[in-house]
C-alpha cells in the first residue's frame, strides 16, 4: 500500500508549491507536467479544465512544463528590459498561458520579486487605493481602466509585460510600506476581494 502521508502536501497546495515546486522551477530541475498542472490548478481551475479538454494524454502538459522551466531559468532578476522580452515571448508562444498565469509561475519561483495579477487583485486595488472612483457595479474593463489610470501604469498589467513589471514594483513598494512580505500583500488583496464577494452573497440570503 502506498504511503498515504505522502499526499498530505497536496491538501495545502500553496504551501507545497512555494516550499517544493518553487526550487525545482527556479533551477529548472525536475519541473514536470504534474508541477505545471499544480500551479495552473492553484491559479485557475478553469484553465486546468481547458487543458484537460484539449488533450487525452500529457503531451501538452509536458510541452508547457518544459517551456515554463526554460522561461523561468532565463529570467534575469537584475534586467527588467530582458524580463519584458522573455515574458512577452513566453506568453506569445505558450498555449493556455496568458500573462496572469505567467505571473503565477513567476510568483512561485521568485515570491520576493514577482506577484500575481488578475481581476481579483485589480478590484481590490480599485476599491482600496482609488476608492473615490470605484463602484461595485463596474465591469472588469472599467476596473482595469481605473487601476491603469489612477496608479499610472503604462497599460493593463494583466495584458502588457511592461505594465506587469510596473505592477510588481508598485506592489513591492506597498508591501514595504505596510511592512508585509510581497506574498502576503498578494494574499491580502485576494482575500479582500474574496471577503467582499462573501459579504455580498450573505446580504442576498438574509
Amino acid at each position: 500500500m502506498e504511503n498515504l502521508k505522502d499526499y498530505l502536501k497536496y491538501y495545502w497546495l500553496e504551501g507545497y508549491l512555494f516550499k517544493k515546486v518553487s526550487e525545482r522551477l527556479r533551477n529548472n530541475q525536475d519541473f514536470n507536467a504534474k508541477d505545471f498542472l499544480a500551479v495552473v490548478t492553484w491559479k485557475s481551475s478553469r484553465t486546468k479544465g481547458l487543458i484537460s479538454n484539449a488533450t487525452k494524454n500529457n503531451r501538452i502538459e509536458s510541452d508547457c512544463a518544459e517551456k515554463v522551466g526554460k522561461f523561468i531559468s532565463s529570467i534575469d532578476l537584475k534586467d527588467t528590459e530582458k524580463q519584458k522580452r522573455v515574458l512577452s515571448k513566453f506568453v506569445k508562444n505558450t498555449q493556455f498561458v496568458g500573462l496572469p498565469m505567467a505571473s503565477a509561475f513567476l510568483a512561485v519561483a521568485y515570491p520576493k520579486v514577482f506577484t500575481i495579477i488578475d481581476i481579483r487583485v485589480k478590484r481590490s486595488l480599485a476599491k482600496l487605493f482609488v476608492s473615490e472612483s470605484f463602484k461595485d457595479s463596474m465591469s472588469d474593463k472599467e476596473v482595469t481602466k481605473i487601476v491603469k489610470d489612477k496608479l499610472r501604469f503604462s497599460a493593463d498589467p494583466a495584458s502588457s509585460p511592461k505594465a506587469y513589471l510596473e505592477y510588481c514594483e508598485y506592489c513591492r513598494n506597498e508591501a514595504r510600506r505596510i511592512k508585509v512580505s510581497l506574498r502576503n500583500f498578494d494574499r491580502m488583496l485576494w482575500g479582500y476581494d474574496f471577503y467582499r464577494d462573501l459579504k455580498k452573497l450573505a446580504e442576498k440570503i438574509k
